[in-house]
């Protein structure tokens, strides 16, 4: 599935994983938070560059210092009228200083983007 990136569409090249999945060693990899916390030593050891995807009714703060350690993160957005992914965003780019690929997926529309990135969300 293609992305919209900075205006553009652009070829994704992560896989998310669910948590009962094995975990691809060879490309890069997206896990929930709850497989993160269970499995973070195991991930981190990894070759390959791994993300977290956060559903919006999760506290971007659990991640903590971990958020240096990812690559991406995902903050997802199930309803057009939920915009808790864009206080997520907020937290991780001012509280926890993320720099990182920071994404927003779910039901967006269109008039969200410019929104999306003021709070972050690349």
């Amino acid at each position: 599935m293609a992305l919209l990136q900075h205006g553009a569409l652009q070829p994704n090249s992560w896989r998310f994983v669910g948590d009962d999945a094995a975990v691809p060693a060879d490309e890069p990899v997206i896990v929930s938070l709850k497989r993160w916390q269970a499995e973070g030593e195991p991930l981190r050891g990894r070759n390959s560059a791994v993300g977290v995807r956060l559903k919006n009714d999760e506290p971007a703060l659990a991640l903590g210092e971990d958020v240096h350690r990812l690559s991406l993160i995902e903050v997802e957005f199930p309803k057009f009228t939920d915009g808790r992914a864009f206080s997520q965003a907020r937290i991780l780019r001012d509280k926890l200083g993320y720099q990182g690929e920071l994404r927003g997926i779910g039901t967006i529309l269109r008039d969200q983007y410019f929104y999306m990135t003021r709070c972050g969300i690349d």
